[in-house]
């Protein structure tokens, strides 16, 4: 039997080459975002809010070569330092996935 007398036997038209991927199953437009969502991403995506928490980490290290009470070690206050200013510098170049999830 030829692809032709398939064609024809089946009533309708030959099926596409390959079947579509979920991305264009789902080409529904996104629903609008509300003003609060709006700032959360502005605040996720933007590297401030990671130097801020650096600078904080960095100004407790003298309390933390202190010891006082409450407050982190020395090595804790580098490494979160450290940590928080990697996540602004990965969230300045533009990767606001990998910034993000090292600021978490």
């Amino acid at each position: 039997m030829a692809s032709s007398d398939k064609e024809s036997s089946a009533g309708s038209a030959p099926y596409p080459a390959e079947p579509p991927s979920s991305y264009t199953l789902h080409k529904d437009p996104a629903p609008p975002r509300s003003p609060a969502s709006l700032t959360t991403l502005r605040l996720a995506t933007s590297p401030y809010p990671a130097l801020f928490l650096s600078a904080l980490n960095l100004a407790s290290l003298p309390s933390a070569r202190k010891s006082t009470r409450g407050y982190p070690s020395v090595m804790q206050c580098n490494t979160y330092t450290a940590m928080f200013a990697l996540s602004a510098y990965a969230l300045g170049t533009g990767d606001s996935n990998n910034g993000s999830g090292l600021a978490a």
